[in-house]
This record gives structure tokens, C-alpha cells and sequence, in this order.
């Protein structure tokens, strides 16, 4: 969550599809795991307003990330040597 802007919204299709890649999960199955997320307050789930649909889709809702969030997933990204980093889990 470090590398996105603050105070910018996230397409939820994208951390959708991180999560596929990173995890190995199923779309719907990583959409729960961000509504967990969200109801744990560590983000918000948003609907676009300026879109109207009659039913919502992934491309319609995006993420708005608490500013503490970002600020523990940086610090944790920073730990030890560049060379031996490795991705969060």
C-alpha cells in the first residue's frame, strides 16, 4: 500500500489484481479479503459518483487508505538492507 499516492484514490480492480497474482486467489475471494480489510478500518471502500450503473462493478468502486496504513507499510518496505528485502505477505 506504500507505493500508491496519499490521499488518492485506488482502483479496486487493481489491488483486485494484485492480490490474484501475489496470492493466488479468486477474484471474488480477493475482494473479500479487501471488504476485511475495509470493515477492519484500514481503508475505505468508495463508489465513484460520477458513474452510474446499474449494477457496480469492480471498476466502479475504488479505495481511499488511512494515512497510517501507508505510513506501516512504508516503515515495514524500509527494513534492513535493499539487497535483502523481500515482499511483505
Amino acid at each position: 500500500m506504500g507505493a500508491f499516492p496519499e490521499g488518492k484514490k485506488i482502483p479496486v480492480d487493481v489491488l483486485i489484481n494484485m492480490l490474484v497474482e501475489i496470492r493466488d486467489l479468486e477474484d471474488a475471494t480477493a475482494f473479500d479479503v479487501l471488504v476485511n480489510f475495509a470493515n477492519g478500518n484500514l481503508f475505505t471502500l468508495v463508489k465513484d459518483p460520477t458513474f452510474i450503473a446499474m449494477h457496480t462493478s469492480y471498476y466502479d468502486i475504488f479505495v481511499t487508505q488511512h494515512d497510517v496504513l501507508r505510513d506501516v507499510a512504508l516503515h515495514l518496505s524500509n527494513r534492513g538492507k535493499v539487497s535483502r528485502r523481500e515482499r511483505l505477505k
